[in-house]
């Protein structure tokens, strides 16, 4: 659990709270994590009213968990982060362009622990990067792997025709996608209407952005979709506005930042408007932090300390997370 102050003159700094392991995950466990948590930031007495944000991904449980912690935070405006909005979004596009799909996945084969052919492919494409792997845990690498195959389609074509059919099936796969006219169509469409999803996502994963530049990211993407032709672009633009629907904060935080931008146009959700709504003007809409903790505890817990116990584990995280601002 990562905590932030938030406050009108700067970004301010996230700090690791607590980070456990539990036995069951759901909407309770969550939530008693939570008040577990912040009892040791404040021990004698949890101030309610100034948890002022709870920011959390999408996922069912964690909606649950918001509304129950509303019960005792009065003041709390739940967000999901938007950054994996975007990349369920990614995902859409990607369900829908198989033969892509299967094209960037047998380039991917051609290459795995095939040191002849990645050495061949740098002697003859000396100047071109070697093709980035899609990884569907990192946000938005499949659109990039998609788009990198469409401004180099040619070059790789020429290095994979040299190989050898009989070396790996997935080099046979990929000689017959690479032929075909429909990829080609598919490849200049995603990188056409598509490139501003990884785009976004990368700007929004920017530290110390104010909200206002951070909406406007969403807003500028909404407005791109919503102009991009063809059925795929109607369903992206759809499921995206699904889930801005169930983010249960993102109108509030619409309104507050209509408020800060001094935008006349303030939608009525039935929610006064905070006289201390200014101290949003560097909130956060993603939840990067918690991520990047991940290769924090990725590092720390290696195989060579498997007898760490998890009080010690949770310990060692606090300090190497915090210790920057201290």
């Amino acid at each position: 659990m990562i905590i932030g102050k938030l406050i009108e003159t700067t970004a301010g700094n996230p700090y690791l709270l607590a980070s456990q392991q539990l036995d069951k995950t759901n909407n309770l466990t969550m939530a008693r994590f939570v008040n577990k948590a912040l009892e040791k930031l404040w021990p004698v007495g949890i101030h309610h009213e100034r948890v002022r944000l709870f920011l959390t991904d999408g996922a069912a449980y964690m909606l649950k968990c918001g509304t129950n912690l509303k019960v005792f935070y009065p003041k709390l405006i739940h967000m999901t982060c938007l950054a994996h909005a975007l990349n369920l979004m990614c995902e859409v596009i990607r369900h829908n362009f198989d033969d892509v799909d299967l094209l960037l996945s047998n380039i991917k084969k051609v290459f795995l622990k095939a040191p002849t052919r990645i050495q061949l492919y740098k002697e003859l494409l000396p100047d071109t990067p070697f093709p980035p792997e899609p990884i569907l845990t990192r946000w938005g690498t499949w659109i990039k792997a998609a788009i990198f195959l469409a401004d180099n389609f040619d070059k790789i074509k020429s290095v994979v025709i040299q190989f050898e059919d009989s070396a790996s099936r997935a080099i046979e796969k990929a000689k017959k996608s690479l032929l075909s006219n429909d990829i080609k169509r598919h490849l200049i469409y995603i990188k056409t209407h598509f490139k501003i999803m990884p785009d976004s996502i990368k700007q929004l994963e920017a530290i110390g952005m104010c909200l206002s530049d951070s909406m406007y990211i969403i807003e500028n993407l909404r407005a791109s979709l919503k102009c991009t032709p063809g059925e795929v672009g109607q369903l992206a633009s759809r499921k995206l506005e699904l889930l801005l629907t169930k983010n249960p904060g993102f109108k509030h935080m619409t309104q507050i930042n209509n408020i800060l931008s001094a935008n006349d146009k303030v939608e009525n959700i039935g929610v006064d408007v905070d006289m201390n709504c200014s101290i949003f003007k560097y909130n956060p809409i993603t939840s990067c932090d918690v991520e990047r903790s991940f290769s924090r505890l990725k590092n720390t817990l290696t195989e060579k300390r498997a007898s760490l116990i998890p009080e010690h584990l949770e310990q060692l995280l606090v300090c190497s997370a915090n210790a920057p601002y201290f």
